[in-house]
């Protein structure tokens, strides 16, 4: 008997904006919503806008909700992936590959922190209450993002509003095809088995 079950992930992405007028301090934090769609998503690697060059380590800090009123405490965030990546310049993706997918369920708002390490700093734009350049919320078919605070030292004090995050979101669609094939005693000896893979690309 094989049981074939799930989908076969479609690759995705949204994009913000690369046009930074102002940046963090090293170690800093971005703040923003996502909002996803009528599928489950998989966060597999980040781009983000950093000055600074060099390789570069980045925790990405998720909570059920919205991250309003919850930049001040890291209580109620939870670390789900670690990023690495090397550093390409100001206003060019530095690539953040994630150490484990973060999953994030359909219809469901997530507040999302991205945590640089102490060496790098976020380059985002907005200004006061001039959000220029970049607008506020960004969306497509999977997912909406909605933009977006920034502080210095990260779940402390009162952030920057509004500030936006200049970062590329890459993702999968759907779950993993899987099957299961049940042996029993007429299947002694050897046995020959047709496995076809079709990868994201």
């Amino acid at each position: 008997t094989v049981t074939t079950v799930g989908v076969p992930p479609v690759m995705g992405n949204i994009t913000t904006i690369f046009q930074t007028n102002n940046g963090g301090a090293n170690g800093g934090a971005v703040y923003f919503d996502v909002t996803v769609g009528a599928d489950d998503i998989n966060i597999t690697d980040i781009d983000i806008n950093t000055d600074e060059a060099g390789a570069f380590t980045m925790e990405v800090y998720t909570l059920v909700g919205t991250y309003v009123g919850n930049t001040g405490s890291a209580g109620p965030w939870t670390l789900s992936a670690t990023g690495s990546g090397t550093a390409a310049g100001v206003d060019v993706p530095s690539n953040a590959v994630l150490d484990v997918p973060v999953v994030l369920s359909a219809g469901t708002t997530y507040g999302m922190a991205l945590v640089l390490d102490a060496t790098h700093g976020h380059s985002y734009s907005g200004t006061g209450t001039d959000p220029a350049p970049g607008q506020t919320s960004y969306s497509n078919a999977d997912v909406t993002l909605s933009l977006g605070s920034a502080s210095n030292a990260p779940f402390n004090g009162a952030p920057f509003t509004p500030r936006i995050f200049n970062g590329n979101i890459n993702y999968t669609v759907g779950t993993p095809a899987s099957a299961t094939i049940d042996f029993d005693c007429s299947n002694l000896g050897e046995n020959l088995v047709e496995v076809m893979v079709t990868d994201a690309s």
